[in-house]
């Protein structure tokens, strides 16, 4: 017979049975929507009474380990930490998703629930029943008056983690070290400059055949070409069927000496090459069940049409304009981050990126030219190549900016106090002047806070602004290697010096 204790009387049975109750209720009425819309859909439907039985393994386990316990505040801690933190992912999950994935943590759930939660709430409702035994009944009011707090804490946590106490303390710190939205140092020697007023899509690269790159903007169905200095439009062209859906993977490129629509892929998007018409010119699909990972232009070999490098799941390949393959690679799992053009003696770069092994640079040949070493726990992106004085280099984002040369040695880094580096790009402020970064870094998603700052080789600061929106950064070099730096965001700005500075 299981020992009752002073105060509250339960058995350790009826502890698990109301705590199991709770939360298969709770999975579901989660479920039912679900449920309902593939009811038409047997072969749907299955799979998610499946997933429903596994997300109640925990409570059945529960049930068993209660059965002859002597310590039922134990389990019922266990049970009630569960509940509070089953509660918590699925309001996550289907109330405040923090992202596109959020659905994700219901997969591991069960086993977040078995491996952490039950075990550190019997722990506390083992102390908790302990001071329930004792005689004062003001430890009893406060002991049930922390383990209430506690399983609301436990909700909160999974539910809003931006709401918790400490994340609030932290961020509020943060946001008044930074301080608030304002230009802090080149006011006087900077100028933002509105390119242009619409919210449509922006690109940079050389799109007219001729030196130096233009800036392209779509709006519905018009592509306007713009020049990088004086902002005017070069050209307006009309894009017609497909081509006017632009989105976030389409790019443009040149092809037989006209413009074409790429889209790169990325998740689940097709990777093709459209006309500006709307018609399909070709697309690459080596695998008839998963797409290619990416799809990238480039004029590597300098002919003025473009060549395309694609990776899928196991192989790099190099196309011509007619996708038709050229050379083809072994890579596991690669994605390419960037394809770098060629300039003076270096040669042009496909940069790949394959998580948690290494970042590897080919030629236009497909050639290795480098390997270095990446370790998803040390940086959080890679953003490619940018062009450092006398060579190339590589940049990794994170808490530090780091220039890395291909032998894997470090050529430059930079930190922002409280900011996480999200995006850099070599400039050239004038056509005699050395390199110098524009990088964007941004604090914790809820500061609202993002910085963008002009950092010379010699570690001088030419500007730097606190912004409360993300600018999206792109640049587009003159023929005269001139640098405009571009600032997207409801509307397109360019950061320039001012006349005479």
């Amino acid at each position: 017979m299981p020992e009752r204790w002073p105060f509250v009387q339960f058995t350790s049975n009826q502890a698990a049975r109301a705590a199991a109750a709770c939360g298969v209720a709770i999975v579901v009425l989660s479920s039912v929507p679900a449920v309902v819309v593939s009811a038409a859909t047997p072969a749907t439907l299955l799979p998610l009474l499946l997933f429903a039985g596994w997300a109640v393994v925990p409570y059945g386990i529960l049930i068993l380990a209660a059965r002859g316990s002597r310590w039922p505040w134990a389990v019922l801690g266990a049970g009630a930490v569960a509940v509070a933190a089953e509660v918590g992912i699925r309001l996550a999950v289907f109330v405040y998703p923090r992202g596109s994935t959020a659905a994700i943590a219901l997969v591991f759930s069960p086993l977040v629930l078995l491996v952490a939660c039950m075990p550190a709430g019997a722990l506390a409702g083992y102390v908790v029943g302990r001071a329930m035994a004792s005689t004062p009944r003001w430890l009893r009011a406060v002991a049930l008056g922390l383990a209430g707090i506690g399983l609301g804490l436990v909700t909160l946590g999974f539910a809003r983690p931006d709401l918790f106490p400490t994340t609030v303390l932290a961020r509020r710190r943060a946001t008044e070290r930074i301080g608030p939205p304002g230009v802090r140092t080149g006011s006087g020697r900077f100028e933002k400059v509105l390119v242009h007023p619409g919210a449509g899509w922006r690109l940079t690269g050389e799109f007219d055949g001729a030196p130096g790159d233009e800036i392209a903007v779509v709006e519905r169905d018009t592509l306007y070409l713009l020049d990088p200095q004086t902002f005017t439009t070069r050209s307006q062209l009309t894009l017609a069927g497909e081509t006017a859906r632009w989105n976030w993977f389409s790019h443009l490129a040149r092809r037989d000496g006209r413009l074409v629509r790429v889209d790169m892929g990325g998740g689940f998007q097709e990777t093709r090459v459209l006309s500006l018409d709307g018609s399909r010119l070709w697309d690459y699909q080596p695998d008839p069940q998963l797409p290619p990972s990416a799809l990238r232009p480039g004029d590597l070999d300098g002919d003025g049409e473009a060549e395309f490098y694609a990776t899928s799941q196991d192989r790099l390949v190099r196309l011509d304009s007619n996708g038709r393959e050229v050379w083809r690679r072994p890579m596991a799992n690669g994605v390419i981050t960037t394809v770098q053009a060629p300039t003076g003696s270096t040669p042009g770069w496909v940069v790949t990126l394959t998580y948690g092994d290494a970042v590897t640079v080919w030629d236009k040949d497909g050639h290795q030219l480098g390997r270095v070493p990446y370790a998803a726990e040390s940086y959080r992106s890679a953003f490619g190549a940018l062009d450092w004085p006398r060579e190339r280099v590589l940049a990794f984002g994170g808490e530090t900016l780091t220039l890395r040369g291909l032998d894997g040695s470090s050529r430059f880094d930079w930190r922002m106090p409280d900011m996480s580096i999200t995006t850099a790009a070599a400039v050239r402020l004038a056509p005699d002047e050395p390199p110098a970064l524009a990088i964007v870094a941004a604090a914790d998603r809820d500061t609202h806070r993002y910085r963008l700052q002009v950092v010379g080789m010699d570690r001088t600061i030419h500007y730097d602004e606190v912004l409360d929106v993300l600018p999206q950064l792109t640049t587009a070099t003159a023929a005269d290697g001139t640098t405009t730096v571009l600032l997207g965001g409801d509307q397109l700005h360019a950061l320039r010096r001012r006349p005479g500075a």
